[in-house]
């Protein structure tokens, strides 16, 4: 078997004991868009909320081996932002070791099915079979707990035989049947570009945008029981904005504080437009756009929309597809005149 389809095999047998069928559903998502808009960003946003344990991180490698070759640096820049820099290889000596033990086990079990069944045939004891199967459970926790990189990383050997493919339920193949599979989209490794995602069909209608009325910038410090100034809901900002080309991919400056936000602000120019995204508590959900605007800091909550809930905008909900946030960013950037704040430039762009 070749490094790919080992790798492939790797992958889907893993996949399918560690993770969940929404797991596995959210987690082909993540590396389709990541393929298909180049931004590491969706990486760090989604991977860690999939890969909340050890074990799962033990994924990483094998996910790493199905992205193309041109993708790589992009993939281990947003494990070290995320802080998983050291999963990102195999270590070879131990997968041998995994599978020399995984092999000896084999063979155990293959001789205890023997030594089992002959006592099945010469004493006709019907509770035989029985003791053979608990033993063959004894000898794979023992195994497993002498072995603990097999216990890690295979353990889905128990269930070999019926562990054969990465499978879907049809729900889950309804609700991402406009992404192509992932083994085709990541099947080559070769730099090849890979093949290109449909893009959906635009829910919005034809019905005018109704604009939004300006409001007054946020004091740097709201008075207590200061309600934020009502913002008035329109339809949609549009499904599938333009990739935000224009954004340096560094321009998310991760969880820093508001009083951080404004003090890098100043020490850039303080020009009004210049702005930077903040990660606003974990998860990777909610943000917030600090923005120079009148001589002030405006900071803008962004809640990036989930199935159930659309993409909000100091907590006034929107339509719209905004999956990271540079399209988040660039579906307010689209409002121009309809919106106060004027985005002109992120921190740091040059």
């Amino acid at each position: 078997m070749d490094g790919q389809a080992e790798a492939i095999d790797y992958y889907k047998r893993l996949c399918k004991a560690l993770l969940s069928k929404g797991e596995r559903s959210a987690l082909q998502k993540v590396l389709a868009t990541f393929v298909s808009s180049k931004s590491f960003a969706t990486l760090a946003n989604d991977l860690p909320k999939i890969l909340d344990s050890p074990r799962k991180r033990s994924l990483i490698p094998a996910i790493k081996a199905l992205i193309p070759d041109q993708y790589h640096a992009q993939f281990d820049r947003a494990l070290q932002h995320m802080g998983m820099a050291a999963w990102t290889t195999i270590d070879k000596q131990s997968a041998r070791e995994v599978r020399k033990a995984r092999v000896e086990q084999e063979r155990m079990l293959q001789e205890e099915a023997r030594k089992q069944l002959q006592d099945l045939d010469m004493n006709g004891d019907g509770d035989a079979f029985q003791r053979f199967l608990e033993r063959q459970r004894e000898l794979s926790r023992s195994s497993a707990a002498e072995n603990p990189e097999v216990e890690s990383q295979w353990g889905w050997m128990e269930n070999d035989q019926t562990v054969k493919t990465l499978e879907f339920t049809e729900q889950d193949e309804a609700k991402y049947a406009d992404v192509e599979d992932i083994d085709a989209i990541l099947s080559t490794i070769d730099g090849q570009e890979a093949p290109p995602i449909p893009r959906r069909q635009s829910k919005t209608t034809a019905d005018p945008m109704p604009p939004v009325p300006p409001r007054r910038s946020k004091p740097q410090s709201p008075e207590p029981g200061e309600a934020p100034p009502p913002v008035a809901p329109r339809k949609s900002v549009g499904a599938n904005p333009v990739p935000a080309t224009w954004l340096p991919e560094w321009y998310n400056c991760g969880s820093i504080s508001r009083q951080e936000a404004e003090s890098e602000l100043r020490a850039r120019g303080f020009t009004e437009g210049l702005f930077l995204v903040r990660n606003k508590g974990p998860g990777g959900v909610k943000f917030c756009l600090s923005i120079v605007y009148k001589q002030n800091v405006a900071h803008v909550l962004m809640d990036r929309p989930t199935i159930n809930h659309p993409l909000t905008i100091d907590n006034q909900s929107y339509g719209g597809e905004c999956y990271t946030p540079e399209e988040m960013v660039e579906a307010i950037r689209a409002l121009g005149d309809r919106f106060e704040f004027q985005l002109v430039k992120p921190l740091r762009a040059p």
